[in-house]
């Protein structure tokens, strides 16, 4: 008796712990986890080339599905490519089998490069795409009237209309509303060859070509690089109309780090990521308002 239930045991876990592998990797709806797409605001348009395995039940393309097996260190591996049949045709990405209505990605690949996983924004600002394993998946807002928000990251109703404006060839372009995203462009008058973020708060610098705290009002900002040191933001008058931003990297005393969520130095106990550093130089940039 003890024997067998100890097998029983055994069996449930092992069902749960596939349950669970196969949850997390099966319906493309739930991995990509887009809230505009799953609130029916915006169509999935174009799918990446994707040879590779990034779910249980998936597609290699429009026409045939695939099954993957997981490994015990969570990747997954091809089993087998399914031809769709003539009755149902097309394979389904949301759920990797096949079905008789083409979807609206089917057709279409997205020829979006990804240089990491996330959401970015399109140079259509009624385009976004989303980015999972490396694979990009084309989305459009459906209904009129909305663009895709970065900050946000859904379809929102909106007036204005970002791009990132390519006035030159080898530079980088930082989107027109949303300016954490940033294009590397190739040619005047074409598509931006590549579309990333900068980290935290950082912002491009049109003038460094780097990522950067920009400094907008006068206050503190975070340095993310350094959880011991932060940024001064602060106006220099050199007459009564001309004004410039100042930009200092400061330290925060001994043994304290910077809390972004209140903009002060406090004791590193209550920062428990927080290592202490070797002092290094301040330095002061000026910016010309």
């Amino acid at each position: 008796m003890w024997g067998s239930t100890a097998i029983l045991l055994v069996t449930v876990v092992s069902i749960s712990a596939f349950d669970f592998q196969q949850g997390h990797f099966t319906n493309l709806e739930q991995r990509l986890n887009d809230p505009s797409w799953s609130l029916g605001f915006s169509n999935l348009v174009g799918v990446g080339a994707n040879n590779s395995c990034s779910a249980i039940f998936s597609c290699a393309d429009c026409n045939t599905a695939k099954v993957c097996r997981p490994s015990t260190n969570g990747s997954l591996s091809i089993v087998k490519a399914i031809p769709c049949p003539s009755t149902a045709p097309y394979c389904q990405y949301s759920t990797g089998t096949c079905g008789t209505v083409p979807d609206d990605s089917c057709g279409h690949v997205d020829n979006f490069i990804c240089l990491a996983d996330g959401r970015f924004p399109d140079a259509n600002c009624s385009a976004y795409h989303v980015c999972d394993g490396l694979t990009p998946h084309k989305f459009e807002c459906k209904i009129k009237g909305q663009t895709y928000n970065a900050d946000n990251q859904r379809c929102e109703a909106s007036n204005t209309c970002s791009t990132f404006n390519c006035d030159g060839t080898g530079k980088k372009v930082a989107n027109s509303i949303y300016p954490s995203y940033f294009a590397y462009c190739t040619n005047n008058t074409q598509l931006p060859l590549v579309i990333d973020r900068c980290t935290g708060i950082n912002q491009l610098n049109s003038t460094s070509q780097l990522c950067e705290p920009i400094c907008t009002e006068e206050g503190v900002l975070q340095d993310i690089e350094d959880c011991t040191k932060y940024y001064k933001c602060s106006y220099l008058w050199i007459d009564d109309t001309t004004k410039f931003m100042t930009r200092q990297r400061l330290d925060c005393p001994t043994n304290t780090g910077f809390d972004p969520s209140n903009f002060i130095c406090v004791s590193l106990t209550q920062i428990p990521t927080c290592k202490a550093s070797a002092p290094k130089m301040k330095v002061q940039e000026l910016l010309k308002l």
